[in-house]
Order: structure tokens, then sequence, then C-alpha cells
């Protein structure tokens, strides 16, 4: 299992059917028929069709049973969680952290991000969660992701070229001077775009300190947004004292410049007067 694949949790249980199963088998050998007439009946018996269409637990304990062979339960099984019949009569349950699958016409696939170039152009990954749409090259969006009735396009402010697909990866080569523009598609139908500056003399071109995407909500009155990768502004500094507030109830000092004033020392006592002389 490689690092990036989810966890996996397997569960098994007995099936109740299973002990039916066993006791009709005994009860079949203990009336004393002959193997002879059932084996001429099976021959004479058309082959039993393989189920379509979507199997619940019961049918698919049946299909076990009768091909020898474990058999999934897909009308029981979800994004992230797999049940499947074997034929000892156990349920097999599986069950990852993250979705590995989608429904798409009443089939479960595989996700794969893999960006697939269409006839008419479009590029989409092979299976995801959500739909993606990348550029083909031009003036429109780079990217529509879309959830249920919901979207959102990102759009590049300049015109791109043909991109070059490679797994889940676009590259629109050369959008800027030595500055190429990938994006990359995961599994869940998200996507990310990153701009790849080739060299020094690139990293210097003028726009790179501008360059900005727009996004917009499908369906929002609210205006586009703006992602910008230049520099944030600054904010003005905000005036500060140079000593802290007093605590509550302390009286505000009553000098603020300069040392605090001398008081003058006390004049000492006059000395006691003589008795008079007789």
């Amino acid at each position: 299992m490689s690092r990036n694949s989810p966890p996996v949790r397997t569960i098994r249980s007995r099936a109740l059917g299973s002990v039916v199963a066993l006791s009709l088998a005994a009860a079949g050998a203990a009336t004393g028929l002959t193997p002879a007439p059932a084996a001429e009946a099976a021959s004479s018996a058309p082959a039993a069709k393989p189920a379509t269409g979507p199997l619940g637990v019961d049918r698919a304990m049946t299909e076990a049973r009768r091909t020898g062979r474990p058999v999934e339960a897909t009308a029981a099984g979800t994004s992230t969680s797999t049940m499947t019949a074997r034929p000892d009569g156990t349920i097999e349950l599986t069950q990852t952290a993250t979705p590995t699958r989608t429904r798409i016409d009443g089939q479960w696939r595989t996700l794969d991000p893999t960006l697939v170039r269409h006839p008419d152009g479009s590029i989409t990954p092979t299976v995801t969660t959500n739909q993606v749409r990348l550029s083909p090259g031009g003036t429109g969006p780079l990217a529509e992701l879309t959830s249920g009735d919901r979207a959102l396009s990102l759009t590049a402010p300049m015109t791109l070229p043909k991109p070059v697909l490679s797994g889940p990866t676009a590259t629109y080569p050369d959008v800027l001077p030595g500055v190429d523009l990938t994006v990359r598609v995961t599994a869940d139908g998200g996507f990310s775009h990153v701009f790849v500056v080739k060299n020094r003399h690139a990293a210097r071109h003028p726009k790179l300190t501008t360059l900005d995407l727009t996004r917009r909500p499908e369906g929002s009155r609210s205006p586009p947004t703006r992602r910008a990768t230049s520099p944030a502004a600054t904010a003005p500094a905000t005036p500060s004292s140079p000593h802290p507030p007093p605590p509550c109830g302390t009286p505000p000092p009553t000098a603020t410049n300069g040392p605090p004033p001398r008081r003058a020392p006390p004049h000492p006592a006059a000395p006691p007067a003589a008795p008079p002389s007789p």
C-alpha cells in the first residue's frame, strides 16, 4: 500500500443463510436421493444468467454461493465502503477514510484524476468526485469546478497557451517569459495552481509583483474577487503611548516630564527658653 493510500478497515461477519443451506443439504442426504437424476436435471436446465443491476446483500450472497466467487453488494456500498459476499457465507465490510470511488450511470467507478483531452478540445479528469474542467488554451477560465448546484471559476490575467498534460497535471508553458503555469487536479475534484519561475531573469519580470487571478462563484450576485500574489499592503501604525496605562483605581501621576519636584527639608525645632535668673 502506498503512503498516500487511505487507511482501510475490513470486517467480516457470517450470514445466517449459511446455516440454513447446510441444514437443507443434510436433509437431502438423509432422504437417500440418488445424484444421477439431479445431474441430469442440471445438464438439461439452461445455465443461470449472472445477476444484473445493483445487488443487495441477499442477492450478492446467493450469487457468491452459486459462482463460488466473492460478489460485491453494490447497492449497499458507498464512496467510502464496500460490502462483499463470500462463498463461505461471510460478509466482508471494507472502509476507507476518504472517498475512493463514485457512482456514474448506476455503476461504481474508481477515482482517477488523470487528465484527458477530448475531441472538442476540453480537458477533464478521468473520474473525480466533483466535476472539473481546465482551459484548453485561450482567454477563457483557467479552471471550472462544479459541485452539485454550485460552481466556481478561476481566470488568469493572460492568454493561455495549449497545455501539456502529464497525469493529473496540466502545464501552460511561458505564460510570461520564463514562467510556466501548472494546474494539478485531485481525486476529490479539487485543483491547485502554481506559477513556476524558471530563471533569475524571469523572477525580475514586473508583472510577477502584481499578478492576480479572478475567482467567480457561479450564480452569486457578489462581484468577482481577486486573490493577489503581490505583497500585502501595510496598514498604518497605531499610535501608542511609551508608558503603559496605570491599573484601575491608581491615581494619575502629578508630573509627566522631568524628575519629581524636590521638597524643602523641615525647619529644626527652636531650643527651649532659659529660665529667668533670680
